[in-house]
């Protein structure tokens, strides 16, 4: 048995779970036709049955007219209805799309908390140990060139200019190592780089003299030596130093996660 569209907006909307997006559409779109279609078919029935030779009988008129107006009242009162259920129904969607979307993101969010957790710290450590180590480097090659005996040739860049393929720092190439401002990770108003205080192999080998007596003698190598040999340690001594001052931030770090 075919239902009438009014049985099928009352079933659609006690129904549970309620109609799609577009099956509500189209039975709007089915009342809306069906009010047009009893609006019409009421004038037609008034013409006709207000005529007292073609319809003697009074009352068979009004109840023709009566029941072909009454059936587009009735569409008429469950269409606003069905309207509200479209509306009911598109805003339970569109909450389901944004939890969907809220999750994917929420998701995506804690991976990327992750990676950041476990990258940053590691990656400020190793940084600032690299750009430590540098620093002794560039002490070390500065004492290098200051102590130059006579008839000693060459120049060593550092090693910053060295991987970057440059000459010299300007305005528009500043130093990395110099310039770069890395924040603590637990204490993020704290800087972990550039150190408060210069390394020790760095103000060590910035006191040395410029060049030992000795290097404009006959023991010109024996002095050499001994300040390589010194420098090498003081530049071992930094970079152990920061070693354990990284392992310290690392284990801070550890300590911090949650268990």
């Amino acid at each position: 048995m075919t239902k009438t569209i009014e049985q099928k907006c009352v079933a659609a909307l006690t129904a549970e779970p309620p109609p799609t997006l577009d099956q509500l559409l189209t039975l709007i779109a089915e009342t809306e036709a069906g009010i047009t279609e009893a609006d019409t078919a009421a004038e037609v029935a008034r013409a006709k049955f207000l005529d007292p030779i073609e319809t003697p009988d009074i009352n068979k008129a009004r109840a023709v007219v009566e029941a072909t107006e009454f059936t587009g009242d009735r569409l008429r009162s469950l269409l606003p209805r069905l309207k509200d259920k479209h509306r009911e129904v598109e805003a339970a969607e569109d909450v389901r799309e944004w939890r969907i979307d809220f999750a994917a993101l929420a998701e995506e969010r804690n991976a990327l908390a992750k990676e950041l957790r476990e990258t940053y710290p590691a990656a400020v450590a190793a940084l600032v140990s690299l750009f430590a180590r540098i620093g002794a480097n560039d002490a070390a090659l500065s004492q290098l060139h200051g102590s130059r005996p006579s008839g000693a040739k060459g120049t060593l860049l550092g090693a910053e200019l060295t991987a970057r393929q440059l000459e010299a720092f300007t305005r528009d190439e500043p130093s990395l190592t110099r310039e770069l401002r890395l924040p603590s990770w637990l204490v993020s108003s704290k800087l972990d780089w550039p150190p408060r205080e210069l390394p020790a192999s760095v103000m060590i080998a910035a006191a040395m003299p410029t060049s030992d007596p000795r290097r404009h003698s006959a023991d010109w190598f024996a002095a050499l030596r001994e300040e390589t040999e010194h420098r090498k340690a003081q530049e071992q001594k930094s970079i152990e130093q920061e070693a354990e001052r990284s392992a310290e931030a690392k284990r801070a770090y550890e300590a911090s996660l949650p268990r």
